[in-house]
């Protein structure tokens, strides 16, 4: 009997918690949030369960275009968070802070945390010296000075192309001229940026493999994104192959040993060279300037954002080529109308083609490399976004999904 009491309690406290989570809080993010308004299915309205299941399964994107088709341009997604596809809510939602017309809203903490040292993680104003840093590195002039180190890649991608199609054989060793363009976008993008960010390439085109660390990134992709979601939806912890986690961390910091000790070497070099590190290591003043730790990690930023980005860009492009000979016969007849010769080639020549132009926009609208929105929430006295004022005591997540946009 003595035993029964104290068990009552706990299941008093047992039940209570029950019934808040699975009934009396769904019930007030239903028909009492102040997103009430906005619509989008009740399910996704009750509970964040729903978007983080789609999540860990890899078919939200294809979800939050189901979601957007039946439901508008503006669609609450979870009980905090609306998704928008119109492109007049872009200066809304991503704009920089315009005072007296515009706030700006913040990255949330679970998408980059506060003591992250490289560009997206940083707060504004250590954003914004990152930014006065890198931003000569991104210049007209600076693309031109680069301009022959990546062509040397790129040469080198023909040739291995070129190769493989003479042998008649695939990158497998089996028969056929099939290739995998993805896998050699992904060699030749990942040498190029990292000759640009770290001094040297990572051999991707040279051994016809990806670096160590690169392959470590690529497999452990779903268990980065399943950590992501646990530091946002605690619950999926749950799904978090917790073994894996722990030797991916161990990885990744013995792969950051050896890519410190590349930058070492880069630095060490006696003569200036046109890269993104000549840019983060030549400080111009002592107010616009990047720590050690800022050089890394925003080297490491620029290689997984520029490389597999474009890898997976061209890729699309390729495959719309593959599918419409009749966009491919067009960027044909304007190259060979354009240029007599390869060498006539360039960054400037090519800039000016318009149907080129154009082929590259489109291909970056229907296969956006980061398909997913970029996060961002409401500030704490909230923020008018369309003409509609949004509470930011709840902080509301706002994203443009960039593939369903």
């Amino acid at each position: 009997m003595c035993g029964g009491r104290y068990w009552l309690p706990l299941l008093a406290i047992t039940g209570v918690l029950a019934s808040y989570f699975i009934i009396l809080r769904p019930l007030y993010n239903i028909f009492f949030h102040p997103l009430r308004k906005y619509p989008g299915p009740k399910l996704f309205a009750a509970s964040s369960l729903p978007y983080g299941f789609c999540y860990v399964r890899g078919t939200w994107y294809r979800k939050n275009k189901e979601l957007h088709d039946t439901y508008g341009p503006i669609v609450r997604i979870g009980p905090d968070e609306l998704s928008f596809t119109c492109p007049e809510a872009w200066e809304d939602v991503y704009g920089r802070y315009i005072p007296g017309k515009r706030k700006e809203n913040p990255k949330p903490v679970w998408f980059c945390g506060p003591d992250e040292h490289d560009m997206i993680g940083a707060s504004i104003g250590d954003h914004g010296r990152m930014r006065r840093v890198l931003a000569p590195g991104f210049t007209a002039a600076a693309m031109s000075n680069q301009e022959p180190l990546i062509k040397t890649h790129v040469d080198l991608l023909m040739s291995r192309l070129s190769e493989m199609c003479a042998s008649g054989k695939n990158s497998d060793g089996k028969g056929g001229t099939v290739v995998n363009v993805l896998q050699w976008f992904t060699y030749c993008t990942f040498d190029i940026i990292g000759d640009l960010a770290f001094g040297e390439p990572f051999g991707c085109l040279r051994d016809s493999m990806l670096h160590p660390w690169l392959q470590l990134v690529f497999a452990n992709i779903y268990v980065t994104h399943v950590f992501l979601l646990c530091k946002r939806i605690p619950f999926f912890y749950l799904f978090l192959p917790l073994k894996t986690t722990f030797q991916l961390q161990k990885d990744f910091n013995n792969h950051a040993t050896a890519l410190k000790a590349v930058i070492e070497r880069r630095r060490a070099l006696p003569t200036k060279r046109h890269d993104f590190m000549e840019v983060m290591i030549s400080s111009p003043n002592k107010r616009v300037y990047m720590t050690e730790e800022e050089i890394f990690k925003n080297a490491v930023l620029l290689t997984g954002g520029g490389a597999e980005t474009a890898a997976s860009a061209l890729s699309g492009m390729m495959y719309i080529l593959s599918n419409r000979p009749d966009v491919k016969r067009k960027l044909v007849d304007e190259l060979h109308h354009a240029f007599a010769t390869e060498a006539e080639i360039t960054m400037n020549s090519v800039g000016k083609l318009t149907y080129t132009g154009a082929f590259v926009e489109e291909g970056l609208r229907f296969y956006p490399p980061a398909p997913n929105a970029m996060w961002r929430t409401t500030p704490p006295e909230g923020n008018t976004i369309l003409g509609d004022f949004i509470p930011g005591n709840r902080q509301t997540i706002l994203g443009i999904p960039h593939r369903v946009a």
